[in-house]
């Protein structure tokens, strides 16, 4: 059985939201993705519609150019990038540049939950690339997106601010207090503002179900496992670039190591993960 959507919470959801500024997909974004939904895209389109956005011409070739790929020689053609690539990792690649430029543009009053949700994304990567099951582009997605309801809800609410500091450690119970107060949670308007990126379903998963205890409600081990890594990488930002007393609260303890039982790792392999996150967040 497929996990419960709160359909009644998600029309609540798009009450609060609605007559805020909702970033959308920019139209090289539509564009592109509809040449590559084709049955045999073409890639000289591709590239042409690509090189319009400098931006994400060069992320493609520094994504290329990763130790990921572990390339031989330098790839400074765009064509030949997306022949090494694939679809899905161009896709992917395009959508998490989009994403994160709309985010930024669009709600820059709030840089620093912008800064804490990068972070959050680029430490669910790291995690993702250590199991075949999780894809790492995402897990970036996933974190980038899981906090932007909490935006939408300080724009709504002015007192919501000061209710999420309060709050935040509250890792199971802070949607239902969220519910309470104002009527929805953060993590249903962030999977209504996933859906309308038309993300992957995996990553809308991942972000509605990033506050629950995910044991046997009929996730996915892709979907679980995204999970897992995005609650994961949610505890090292916490703990190591925020300095947050996570250790004080029972729920952020109980969401760790929830994760880690689902990851199948042990506090080893989590010193290890932390230390290669290390150098890659720059919160300010």
């Amino acid at each position: 059985m497929p996990p419960i959507i709160d359909t009644d919470e998600l029309r609540k959801a798009r009450i609060i939201i609605k007559g805020l500024t909702i970033p959308t997909p920019p139209n090289l974004l539509l564009e592109i993705g509809d040449e590559l939904s084709h049955l045999w895209p073409d890639d000289n389109k591709v590239a042409a519609l690509i090189r319009k956005d400098i931006g994400l011409a060069s992320n493609i070739l520094k994504t290329i150019n990763s130790p990921a790929f572990n390339l031989r020689a330098e790839i400074v053609s765009i064509e030949h990038a997306i022949r090494l690539m694939g679809l899905k990792q161009l896709k992917d690649t395009i959508i998490r540049v989009a994403l994160r430029n709309a985010l930024e543009s669009s709600m820059s009053e709030f840089e620093y939950l912008s800064e804490v949700s990068h972070s959050i994304g680029t430490n669910a990567g790291v995690i993702a690339g250590h199991f075949e099951t999780i894809n790492p582009a995402e897990a970036y997605m996933a974190g980038l997106f899981h906090e932007a309801g909490s935006i939408f809800l300080m724009q709504r609410f002015p007192e919501y601010k000061s209710f999420y500091e309060e709050n935040r450690l509250q890792a199971i119970s802070l949607p239902n207090l969220e519910r309470e107060r104002f009527g929805a949670s953060h993590p249903a308007i962030s999977f209504l503002l996933a859906k309308h990126w038309k993300l992957p379903e995996n990553v809308c998963s991942a972000i509605y179900f990033h506050h629950t205890v995910t044991e046997g409600i009929g996730l996915t081990t892709e979907q679980e496992g995204l999970c897992s890594a995005l609650k994961l990488a949610s505890y090292i930002t916490f703990t190591r670039y925020l300095g947050l007393e996570t250790e004080q609260s029972e729920e952020c303890m109980t969401c760790r190591d929830n994760s880690i039982k689902e990851l199948m790792i042990d506090q080893e392999a989590l010193e290890e993960f932390m230390n290669e996150c290390d150098g890659l967040n720059s919160i300010r």
